[in-house]
């Protein structure tokens, strides 16, 4: 048995190795995080990007993450907002069950997952095949997490943009991540925002992931008159509130490849296009040599789907989206404050009895 099984078997002795060993790396996260955060990568899209230049050096190429034992529940502010809706301390996100922050369209549960820890999840997709694992914990469902998510803007200061910029389409390009870069191939793409969509709006944005301000793709948006703007850094605690706002100030979201905000802009009542173009991305996995075994018939036959449900003709809402929606982002189940909290205390207890000692 490994040093690292051994110190995973201790949540307490865990998290604090993780934090002693990353002592150096956590300041110098939390600092850069910390000013950052301060930067509204919305209006002052340039300057978020300068403060990119400043990321602290990733720890034998791991993720840019918190080193801690719920390194998993800093990324994009979701379990944050979580915490705060329930009334809950942030300093001690220890006890709150990890957060899968992405949709998964896998027919498999995945390799990434802490089979000791319980999870929560938003839509119930994954249900039968977690608990048909014994290895697997608890398991919760709480509905799309831009729920809980306050707003960044207040509602007069997104009625001034939109005074300014007037109906507004919002793009998601595919992005890419600090393991490599996307290589996009959008030429299909691109005339069928340029020559058609566009003339139906007054403003186009795209909302460009932290990793991506300088690539080729967003430079040529910039090029097309595309406004670009960001939610923020991966882990800073206001990027859902960005994202939040983003989307409600948009008339129409369009995404050429899946991306967990699909089920936030549909929950918002927002116009969802979803345009899955075959040449559109390589392959971002191929290029770092993980399995192509994730990517099976469940992801292809749900992006099928979803470019059959949220085809620019569809209506915008509809009980076939509903049910799609209600499956991944769960729609039928978002929790009251106090169900929140009885989440949080229950995984508390389990976490003193099961991983404590």
């Amino acid at each position: 048995m490994g040093i690292k099984t051994l110190l995973d078997r201790n949540i307490y002795i865990s998290d604090f190795s993780r934090k002693v060993g990353c002592r150096k790396y956590n300041s110098e996260m939390l600092k850069f995080v910390s000013d950052i955060s301060q930067i509204d990568s919305i209006s002052n899209y340039d300057e978020f990007t300068k403060a990119l230049n400043h990321i602290p050096k990733q720890i034998n190429g791991t993720s840019y993450t918190i080193k801690r034992a719920f390194s998993e529940n800093c990324m994009y502010g979701y379990a944050s907002e979580l915490m705060n809706y329930a009334g809950l301390n942030n300093k001690n996100m220890l006890y709150l069950p990890i957060l899968e922050h992405g949709i998964n369209f896998s027919n498999e549960i995945g390799y990434g997952y802490k089979t000791r820890m319980s999870y929560i999840f938003q839509g119930r997709s994954k249900q039968k095949i977690w608990e048909a694992n014994k290895k697997l914990k608890q398991a919760y469902y709480v509905g799309p997490y831009i729920h809980y998510s306050r707003d960044f803007y207040e509602e007069k200061i997104i009625n001034d943009i939109l005074k300014e910029d007037g109906k507004i389409l919002l793009i998601y390009p595919p992005h890419s991540t600090e393991y490599g870069a996307t290589e996009l191939y959008l030429d299909s793409f691109n005339q069928y925002v340029f020559s058609h969509l566009a003339k139906q709006y007054d403003s186009i944005y795209a909302c460009i992931f932290w990793s991506d301000v300088n690539t080729p793709y967003t430079k040529w948006l910039i090029s097309q008159g595309v406004k670009p703007v960001s939610a923020g850094f991966k882990i800073d605690p206001l990027f859902v509130r960005r994202m939040k706002s983003l989307l409600k100030m948009s008339a129409t979201v369009l995404f050429p490849s899946f991306c967990t905000a699909i089920g936030y802009a549909y929950y918002l009542n927002k116009h969802v296009i979803y345009v899955d173009y075959e040449d559109c991305v390589k392959d971002i996995y191929s290029q770092n040599n993980v399995s192509m075994k994730i990517y099976d018939d469940g992801i292809a036959r749900n992006k099928k789907r979803l470019s059959q449900l949220f085809a620019e003709d569809q209506a915008l809402k509809t009980k076939e989206k509903d049910e799609f929606v209600n499956l991944y982002w769960g729609l039928s189940d978002i929790k009251t404050q106090s169900e929140i909290e009885d989440i949080y205390y229950k995984n508390k207890k389990a976490i003193k009895h099961r991983l404590g000692f």
